[in-house]
């Protein structure tokens, strides 16, 4: 009996005689174009998970994205004349920039894609306005960054597809209309 004590009464350690263990949980997302103002512009992958965070330099819930998109921290669009810097490629001036999205359209894509992978929106995280929390003197982020791998299934109809993990990264191409595009190619 009191060994059952010893398990059951405390509370903040685990007994010496206790194995403690951790486990990791894979959260589904999505890998989309996005760019950050923080001083000049950069272009990067906005990451979107079921669990509803986005990570745009930080991890965020919906209602925080939104709140960067307003503030101008996600942006949808760099002005004529303004620098572009891409990591690992360089950096560019934008003549006659073309864009897709709006503030607006942006976030209902975003909601779009945690709606695809997450139908009936359950367990999304709620920062309640705050992707921090303080620890000590200093603001922590609840989550870390992730650091995501595209993947395939090698036989997606398979009981247990083996999961294939890959790189990806981005590059310029030119076709036969002379203009030169950035891609993402994953591997």
């Amino acid at each position: 009996m009191k060994l059952f004590d010893k398990i059951f009464k405390s509370n903040k350690t685990a007994p010496a005689d206790l194995t403690t263990i951790t486990r990791t949980e894979v959260i589904e997302g999505f890998s989309i174009p996005g760019i950050i103002h923080n001083m000049q512009y950069h272009f990067t992958a906005l990451q979107v998970y079921s669990d509803g965070l986005i990570s745009c330099w930080e991890m965020v819930d919906l209602s925080i994205f939104k709140d960067k998109l307003n503030e101008g921290w996600v942006v949808t669009s760099i002005p004529d004349g303004e620098v572009i810097s891409i990591y690992g490629l360089g950096h560019w001036n934008i003549e006659q920039g073309e864009w897709k999205h709006t503030k607006e359209t942006l976030y209902n894509y975003v909601y779009s894609l945690v709606k695809q992978l997450n139908p009936k929106l359950e367990n999304l995280h709620n920062y309640h306005g705050d992707s921090s929390k303080m620890v000590g003197k200093v603001n922590v982020a609840k989550h870390f960054l992730p650091t995501p791998k595209p993947y395939h299934f090698d036989d997606p109809k398979s009981f247990l597809p083996k999961r294939i993990n890959g790189e990806k990264f981005d590059f310029f191409y030119r076709n036969e209309d002379n203009k030169t595009y950035l891609a993402e190619l994953s591997i």
